[in-house]
C-alpha cells in the first residue's frame, strides 16, 4: 500500500485561530455551505484522529454524523458517550502508540484536530502534509491552530490557490 501518508486539513481564520475565545466555530458557519473539497478529501482517508472537544463540536453541529463509514479515534482521557456514532473509538495510548497502530493500516490519516491534537501530531512527526484553508476573518483572539510551545517544523509549499469568497487553500508538505 505504500507509505502511511497522515494529513493535516483545517480551516484558520486569517489571524490564525481555529474558534473563538469561546472555543466556538461559529465564525466558520457562513463557510458551511462552500465545502472546499472536503468531500473529495474525505473520500481519500480512512481514519480520522481528533480531540474531545473537537468530536463533540461535530456531534453538535446537526444534520447527522458527517463522518459516516469513518473510523474515527478520539484522543481523550475520558470515556466516549455510550450512544456515539458507529466506527468512533476513544484512545488513551498517546501519539506515539497511536501511529504505530496507524502505521499497520496503510491507509491515510485526517489529523482533524483541534489545537492539542494538531501540536501532539507535529511534535511526534504525525504528519505528511498539511492543508490550512485561509478564511478571510480576523478574529482578535481565541485558539490558534498551532499552540506555544510547538516544536519547530520545516515546510515546503506544494499550492496555494484562491479559492471562492476570498478563501486561500495553501497546500504544504511537513518536513
Amino acid at each position: 500500500m505504500g507509505r502511511q501518508t497522515y494529513f493535516i486539513y483545517v480551516a484558520v481564520s486569517a489571524d490564525g485561530y481555529i474558534a473563538g475565545k469561546d472555543g466556538g466555530i461559529g465564525w466558520l458557519h457562513e463557510y458551511a455551505g462552500d465545502a472546499f473539497g472536503i468531500d473529495s478529501f474525505l473520500a481519500r482517508v480512512e481514519t480520522i484522529v481528533m480531540g474531545r472537544v473537537t468530536y463533540s463540536q461535530a456531534l453538535g453541529m446537526g444534520g447527522g454524523w458527517p463522518y459516516g463509514g469513518k473510523r474515527v479515534v478520539v484522543l481523550t482521557s475520558k470515556a466516549l458517550p455510550k450512544n456515539s456514532p458507529a466506527g468512533v473509538a476513544a484512545w488513551r495510548g498517546g501519539v506515539p502508540a497511536l501511529k504505530a497502530s496507524l502505521d499497520q493500516s496503510g491507509y491515510p490519516v485526517w489529523i482533524a484536530g483541534g489545537a492539542r491534537t494538531i501540536s501532539a501530531a507535529l511534535g511526534h512527526g504525525l504528519a505528511h502534509q498539511l492543508d490550512l484553508f485561509i478564511i478571510p476573518r480576523l478574529l482578535g483572539d481565541g485558539i490558534p491552530l498551532f499552540l506555544p510551545g510547538s516544536r519547530p517544523t520545516q515546510l515546503r509549499l506544494l499550492e496555494a490557490v484562491q479559492l471562492p469568497r476570498d478563501v486561500v487553500h495553501l497546500k504544504y508538505e511537513i518536513l
